[in-house]
């Protein structure tokens, strides 16, 4: 499987999803790396946003004493996703390694947001380091927020859980996270495979509030409960909770709901990376009784 990128735009090469067949939306050359292009266009009631981060800028996670080594997958991963959203004509964009910066998400989340009206569908992926940093607002059970790596800084649960705030009522978000403590992080193979763990650090530049509600309908489908690891898939094409996402959607030709394909992927899951379901938000309980990537 191989993206290549050149003048923003990104194409794919290979179909990560073996037996299907791609929309020609999927084949087109060019499908916009910033949701920003987003705005010249006649405004679709789907939009995703896929990110994958194999590596990172090592000089700014140095300022916090930490050294993040490479991943193989996370791009894979993010390329993979994005077929999905295609092939259930999303508008997608992708984000990878330099691209994928807290700036460039938060705006494209903002973008998203400010289009999508109530019944629309905004579909978010992540595949990188996932962490833990202190919780300094008390909004969490434990001590510490669950945080997504980018590729210039940690992004927090809080954080997220602002971009989600800007979504109009009737708005569905689906999340999906293959990342160290992910099973909240938007409010081992045969076991000797490497995780993906870092933390737990300060987060002293992150803004940590959780005012308002939402009023979007949210669900994450998540690698790995909080306190848990995710598998970086060494010696396959993908992650393994992507990888194993994969194959059931491949075997059962997308389920009937994604309590159905969550309970799936989990059967496959080692005991130290249970997958988790989360949902929030009005009209939570029925989204996750829909088909799966349904606009």
């Amino acid at each position: 499987m191989v993206a290549s990128q050149y003048r923003g735009y990104t194409k794919i090469q290979e179909n990560p999803l073996k037996g299907f067949k791609l929309f020609p939306c999927c084949q087109r050359l060019a499908i916009a790396t910033t949701l920003g292009h987003l705005n010249q266009l006649s405004m679709p009631n789907g939009i995703s946003l896929h990110i994958g981060v194999n590596y990172y800028d090592e000089a700014a996670y140095k300022k916090k004493r930490l050294s993040l080594r490479e991943l193989p997958n996370c791009e894979k991963d993010a390329i993979a996703y994005m077929a999905i959203a295609d092939r259930f004509h999303f508008k997608s964009a992708i984000r990878l390694n330099e691209g994928a910066t807290v700036s460039n998400i938060l705006f494209d989340m903002k973008v998203a947001a400010r289009h999508l009206e109530y019944g629309d569908f905004f579909f978010l992926t992540f595949s990188g380091h996932g962490g833990l940093v202190w919780d300094h607002n008390g909004d969490e059970e434990g001590s510490h927020d669950q945080a997504w790596c980018l590729y210039d800084r940690m992004l927090v649960d809080d954080d997220l859980y602002e971009q989600l705030k800007g979504f109009r009522p009737g708005v569905r978000v689906l999340v999906i996270a293959d990342s160290c403590h992910s099973g909240t992080s938007i409010k081992n193979g045969n076991g000797n495979e490497r995780t993906r763990s870092i933390g737990p650090v300060e987060a002293r530049n992150f803004p940590l509030v959780k005012t308002d509600e939402v009023l979007a309908s949210c669900i994450l489908l998540a690698a790995c409960q909080d306190h848990q690891s995710a598998y970086t898939g060494n010696n396959l094409n993908n992650s393994l909770y992507t990888f194993w996402m994969l194959k059931v959607l491949e075997q059962y030709e997308f389920c009937d709901s994604y309590r159905e394909l969550h309970n799936r992927i989990a059967q496959h899951m080692p005991p130290k990376s249970i997958p988790n379901l989360f949902k929030f938000g009005p009209g939570a309980d029925q989204f996750v009784k829909k088909r799966p990537f349904k606009i």
